[in-house]
Order: C-alpha cells, then structure tokens, then sequence
C-alpha cells in the first residue's frame, strides 16, 4: 500500500511539476516579449519615485567591483522619471586576513563608477558594528538614508535588496515601474524570483555537479515558488508567503508599518514571509527573472541549504514574535512553514529508499515500478527545466552554464543522486543543533 502510494506520489509530482514549470516558462517569455512595450509604459505614464537598491556585503573580495560596476549599468539604464540610488553597505564584522577589504573595494569602485557616470549614482553605507548580520546592515543603513534624504512620500520610496551575485537583466527597473504604474495604489512588496548558474566564491564557475544543483534550484524557482506566491493572494484560509531577500521590493512605508527588517533570525526573508503572512499584505511577482549564483561545489552547497533550512525551523518561534494577526492565524500559517520543512528533509530518504527498493526489499514487479518512478521524478523535471529554459529570451549567464550537451547527459546519472544530496544541508543544521546546544551554530555569514 506504502509502495503504491509512493509510485502515484512520484509520478503526479513529475506530470504537476512539469506543467508548473511549462506555465511559468510561458508567462516569463510572455513578459520578455512585453519589454519593448513596458519602456514606453514606463517612461510615459511612471509618477516621479525613488528606489533605494542596497547590496549588502561581507567578505565580498571577488565579487564586490564586478557586482557594483554592473548594478551601476542597471541603473543608468532606468527610466528618467526614477530616481535609482544604489547603496553598497559593508560591515566592520569582516575579518581582513591578507586581503584587500570589501570596504577599501567598494569605495574605491564607487569613485571609479560615480566619475564614469558623472554623478552620484552608488553610495556607500558602513555599518560600524561588529556584532550583527545582514538585516541588521540593511536597517541601519536604510535608516541612513532616510536621515539623507528626508523623503516626502514614503509610499513613493521603493527598498530593493540584491545579493551581490545577483545579475537583474538590465530591462528589470523599466519594468518594475510599468508594473506598478498598471497597478493603484502601489503593490506594497514586488519579488523577483531567480534563476541559477554554478558559481564558486560568488564568481561564475561551471562544474557538472553546480550544474546539476542550479537545475534543481531553477525547478524550486518555476515549479513552486511562483505558484506559492501566486495563489497566496487568492486562498483562503491565508497560504503562507515566501519571501527571498534577493530582488525583493518593499515600500517605505511598509518597511516601517511591519517592524523592519528582523534581527532576531539569520534568515530573515523567511520570516520576513512569516510576517507579511500574518499581516495581510500581499507579494507580487515582478518578470523577467534575475540571475542568481548556486554553489557549484558540494560542500558549500550543503552550507548554504543548511543555514536555508534554519528559517524552517525558526517556524517553531515565529508566532511568539510576530505582532500580527490573531494566536490561531499565526499558528496556522507555523505549522504551514513546519510542513514544508518536514516535506524538505524527508523527500531525499525516501527518494533513496524508493530507488534503491529493488536491492534492499527485493527484486518484484512493485519495487521495480517504485525504482523506476522515484528515478525518473528529478530527471524528468530537469530535462524540462533546461527546455524550459533554452526558450528564455533573457537569463544568458543561466542558459550558457545549464543548456550545454555534457549538462543533458549527466542528468540521467546526477539528478537522482543531487535530489538525495539536496537534504543534506537539513540534516547538517539538525546535526550541528542538537550536538552543539546552540541555536545557530558558530559559522561564516554570508549572504546567499
């Protein structure tokens, strides 16, 4: 019975997730082939507004002058009628050992690309504590900002937050101001969402594993981040938000009304989310998609899904610390968070069980059947993924690093195996907390 139940889970779940993955494909080069028309838009019907684009960084020392010399590009190339500010914020928490500083990089690039431009187009913001992580950089330094330029209309004042990866394509400001021109009043939080190419130390570096992990991550992307945040608006009782502080958009004034930026949590998108959930506001969705960095090594890939999997956890404590909504709601929208944790951690276990069912339960027409199912869900899903994204008309560092001859072969021999690798951050961070007694174990932050 377990094992019948198993083959239809499987089997629904690559037909599902590959029609989520085809319809978000199709409403992403839907929205590429609007561009020329959302300049127009943008240009003509856009009221005067601000967007303060802040880059946090911490131990940035190959990615920082690349990263603020291409977000200088992105907003030269926005609609006169917007006022671009990009705000690179480094932080005294960095530890210098024989390198130049992120800090001494970023201002010396900010006066290469401000003499380049003409004018004042990239600030930089130093958060002088050493004890804190990124949202307690972004506060400080929005909070700078606001002391800087004494805005008039706060709902006017759009908060963007990039990783220093990040790659929007150069279309994304122009659309973004077409998007809520359409919409009145202004959407209070706008995301857009990512796809991934391999990197090492946030530099684009391409190995067949780090292909094989930014496939999986770009099917999370198309298959169930956009259909969660799509149907939140729209479900009743209250789906749960997930929000990621990468190409994340959010008004001044609600930055304000919702309490900031956590700093109680080190993934504070996650339950920024929370937050948002239990608040009502909705998160919109912004197209075209921006490209984002994935581990290309084993090893710090596992790091980064561990300290992920941590605002799972944190579920547990969310309801105690959010001032929204009522007990019940809170709740319920934990227990929502909790479930997809759960469903996170045990999907390689069984996965690999399932696979191996042959060997380890013996050879019959059942257990081939499950083999065969719980094999072919990741391949299949990835094979539509690169399809998928070979028609993309943007996302060109993604499609050059996935879309390749030796990717599609290694698929049928490594996305099985990178599915079962994908819990393996969870168990690390269950490890590390219930070994250590501490609630984040002593590691490096990082902004992935």
């Amino acid at each position: 019975m377990i094992a019948f139940s198993l083959i239809s889970i499987f089997m629904c779940s690559a037909v599902l997730g590959g029609m989520r993955i085809w319809h978000s494909a199709k409403q992403i080069r839907a929205s590429e082939t609007r561009a020329s028309c959302s300049v127009t838009d943008a240009s003509t019907t856009t009221e005067p507004a601000k967007i303060w684009l802040f880059l946090p960084m911490l131990n940035e020392y190959d990615a920082a002058a690349e990263s603020i010399r291409y977000f200088a590009k992105i907003a030269q190339a926005a609609p006169r009628e917007i006022n671009v500010r990009i705000i690179v914020v480094t932080t005294a928490k960095e530890q210098i050992s024989g390198y130049k500083s992120t800090n001494v990089i970023a201002r010396e690039t900010i006066v290469e690309v401000n003499n380049v431009a003409g004018r004042d187009l990239v600030f930089h913001e130093h958060y002088p504590n050493q004890v804190g992580w990124k949202p307690h950089q972004l506060n400080w330094a929005i909070r700078r900002m606001i002391e800087r330029d004494c805005p008039d209309d706060w709902k006017r004042v759009l908060i963007a937050v990039y990783d220093v990866d990040a790659r929007p394509n150069e279309m994304t400001l122009t659309a973004l101001m077409a998007f809520m021109s359409a919409n009145r009043p202004w959407p209070e939080v706008v995301q857009q969402l990512s796809t991934y190419f391999p990197t090492s130390g946030r530099v684009a570096r391409f190995t067949i594993w780090g292909a094989m992990g930014a496939l999986w991550q770009t099917r999370f992307t198309l298959a169930i981040e956009r259909t969660m945040i799509e149907r939140s608006g729209r479900s009743s009782p209250r789906c749960l938000l997930w929000s990621i502080a990468n190409g994340f958009f959010i008004r001044l004034d609600t930055w304000k009304r919702i309490g900031f930026f956590t700093e109680k949590f080190q993934t504070e998108d996650i339950e920024l989310g929370y937050r948002l959930s239990a608040a009502g506001v909705p998160i919109e969705l912004l197209n075209p998609p921006l490209e984002t960095g994935n581990p290309c090594d084993f090893i710090t890939d596992v790091k980064q899904k561990s300290r992920w999997f941590s605002g799972l956890f944190d579920y547990l404590r969310y309801p105690g610390s959010c001032g929204f909504g009522s007990p019940l709601s809170r709740l319920f929208l934990a227990f929502q968070g909790l479930l997809r944790g759960v469903l996170w951690i045990s999907s390689g276990p069984v996965l690999a069980v399932s696979i191996l069912a042959p060997f380890l339960f013996g050879i019959s027409s059942v257990t081939l059947l499950l083999s065969i199912s719980a094999y072919l869900l990741p391949v299949v899903l990835m094979y539509i993924t690169m399809l998928a994204l070979a028609d993309f008309a943007s996302s060109e560092r993604t499609k050059s690093a996935l879309v390749r001859p030796s990717v599609a072969l290694a698929i049928p021999f490594l996305a099985p195996l990178y599915a079962v690798n994908y819990c393996f951050g969870p168990f690390l961070y269950l490890a590390k907390f219930v070994f250590s007694r501490t609630r984040y174990p002593r590691e490096r932050w990082t902004n992935a």
